[in-house]
């Protein structure tokens, strides 16, 4: 391979997954390092243009409860919930970008150039957003869906025995992260399935779906075990500096936002092709698994109609 990465040709334990996606963003470094610096421009807009600058406005010389409140509803006005949309929308044609040349280096492409991976992903963007906003509309649809369920149940409940509502609360709590943890997992692989077979954004999530089927359980261990991985990375790079610039957004210097989109844009050139890279990792094994199953029943089916 002209990249010098041979993808494994067996399926791979839960290790072996976790080893192949520190190969992949090791063998991919060197191309996916610079997209993650496209957002450079984007993220400065936001730090002095979007929202930043009307927390720091709202929040200066207030107390610390005080501050934190006129955060959380600067949080939810429409010039934020603008910039935030623009700012999804880069950050998943980042993605985009980053596992278009992941994927190429899989596949031992070295003639794949920046400009062909960026013309990669910004075709597949609209892609990637549909199969966000259906990931979205199923998880809303079955959380709903969830909720009656579960209120009929309390009601019903209830007539036998006294439940608190604190104790409904947690109850509802619980449902939601355990449906939202189930299809996250399930649903988790769309993206991969757009860039490394040219999935269809519907296709993709029936492709996820089919791929995690009796695989959960591995799928979120090795997704666990990554996101802490990440997390740490993300925390080394802007952990102590957020809370360096709450502390100086209070003493009311405007100088903790560059620190921070300093130290932001930094993180992500490592954070995005990790993240992209483990999506990869579980995808193609996953593939493998599902492809030897079919190739082996196929070989089966014919052994057994030769027999006849």
């Amino acid at each position: 391979m002209t990249c010098g990465y041979v993808p494994p040709s067996v399926p791979l334990s839960v290790g072996g997954v976790l080893d192949e996606w520190l190969r992949i963003f090791r063998a991919s470094f060197r191309r996916s390092w610079t997209p993650p610096l496209l957002m450079i421009p984007l993220t400065a807009w936001m730090q002095f243009y979007g929202v930043s600058p009307v927390v720091y406005r709202s929040t200066h010389g207030a107390p610390l409860g005080q501050a934190l409140m006129q955060i959380a509803a600067t949080f939810g006005t429409a010039r934020n919930l603008g910039s935030q949309f623009v700012l999804f929308v880069a950050a998943m044609g980042l993605r985009g970008l980053v596992m278009a040349q992941q994927v190429s280096v899989v596949r031992g492409d070295g003639t794949a150039t920046f400009r062909s991976s960026l013309q990669d992903g910004l075709r597949r963007l609209p892609r990637l957003i549909l199969v966000l906003l259906l990931v979205l509309l199923i998880s809303a649809a079955v959380l709903v869906a969830g909720s009656f369920g579960v209120g009929a149940l309390i009601g019903l409940a209830e007539g036998a025995i006294s439940i608190a509502p604190t104790a409904e609360r947690l109850v509802a709590t619980g449902l939601i992260i355990i449906v939202g943890a189930y299809l996250w997992v399930r649903l988790g692989l769309s993206l991969a399935a757009i860039f490394a077979d040219d999935y269809g954004a519907a296709a993709s999530l029936a492709r996820s779906w089919r791929l995690v089927k009796g695989h959960w359980w591995r799928v979120a261990g090795v997704v666990f075990v990554a996101t802490i991985v990440i997390w740490i990375v993300a925390l080394s790079f802007t952990g102590l500096v957020n809370i360096l610039v709450l502390h100086v957004l209070m003493s009311g210097a405007p100088s903790a936002h560059r620190l921070a989109f300093v130290m932001t844009s930094i993180g992500n050139v490592v954070i995005e092709p990790l993240a992209a890279a483990v999506e990869l990792a579980i995808y193609f094994d996953l593939r493998l698994r599902l492809e030897g199953g079919d190739l082996a029943a196929r070989v089966e089916a014919l052994t057994a109609s030769h027999a006849t």
